[in-house]
C-alpha cells in the first residue's frame, strides 16, 4: 500500500479532531458530578440516596442514548444528530448551571446525558461512513486512544476534588493552574 492511500486529507484530519474534542468532553462530562456529590448534597441538604439521582439518572440515559442514537442514524444525518445532542448538552448544563433546586439539577443532568450519549455512538458510526477504508483502522484506534487519555485525565482533576464548584461542573470550568504535571503522578492517580 502506498503512504498516499494512507494518508488523511485536510477535512479528514478536522473531522477526526473534532471527534476526539467531543469523546474527551463526553467523557470528562459523564464523571465530573461524581466528585461534586458531597457539595450538592450539603447544598441541597440531601441523603446519600437522595443525590446518587445525579449519577443514576445520567448512567441510565447515557444506556439509552447510545443505543438510540445508534438506531436513529437510519433515518436521519449524522450532522442532524449531533446538532440534537450537541444543543440537549448545552441546554441540559445551562439549566444545571442555574439550578435553584435539586430537582433542575436532576433534569440539567438527565439533558445532558440525552446530549452526551450522542457523542460515542455517532464518532465511531461517522469513522465507517466519512473515512477511506484504508484509514478507517488508523481513526477507530485514535479514538480509542483518545478514550483512554480522557479517563486519565479524569483521574487528573480528582486533584482538584475541593476546588471544584459544583455549578461548575455544569459549564466544564477547571482552575487555570495545570491540571497534572507529567512526574506528578501520584497526585493524579
Amino acid at each position: 500500500m502506498d503512504t498516499q492511500s494512507m494518508a488523511l486529507s485536510g477535512n479528514e484530519r478536522k473531522l477526526m479532531g473534532t471527534l476526539c474534542l467531543l469523546i474527551i468532553f463526553g467523557n470528562i462530562n459523564m464523571t465530573m458530578f461524581n466528585l461534586s456529590i458531597p457539595s450538592i448534597s450539603a447544598d441541597f441538604a440531601l441523603t446519600s440516596s437522595q443525590v446518587s439521582w445525579v449519577m443514576v439518572g445520567y448512567s441510565i440515559l447515557m444506556a439509552i442514548g447510545a443505543g438510540t442514537y445508534g438506531k436513529l442514524t437510519e433515518s436521519f444525518s449524522f450532522r442532524q444528530l449531533y446538532v440534537i445532542g450537541l444543543i440537549l448538552l448545552a441546554f441540559g448544563s445551562m439549566i444545571g448551571f442555574f439550578a435553584a433546586s435539586y430537582l433542575q439539577v436532576i433534569i440539567g443532568r438527565l439533558l445532558q446525558a440525552a446530549g452526551a450519549s450522542s457523542i460515542s455512538p455517532l464518532s465511531y458510526a461517522a469513522v465507517t461512513l466519512y473515512f477511506k477504508p484504508t484509514v478507517k483502522g488508523r481513526v477507530l484506534g485514535t479514538l480509542s486512544a483518545t478514550i483512554a487519555f480522557a479517563f486519565r485525565l479524569r483521574a487528573c482533576v480528582r486533584r482538584f476534588r475541593g476546588a471544584i464548584l459544583w455549578l461548575a461542573c455544569f459549564v466544564h470550568r477547571v482552575q487555570s493552574e495545570p491540571i497534572c504535571y507529567p512526574y506528578d503522578i501520584q497526585v493524579c492517580s
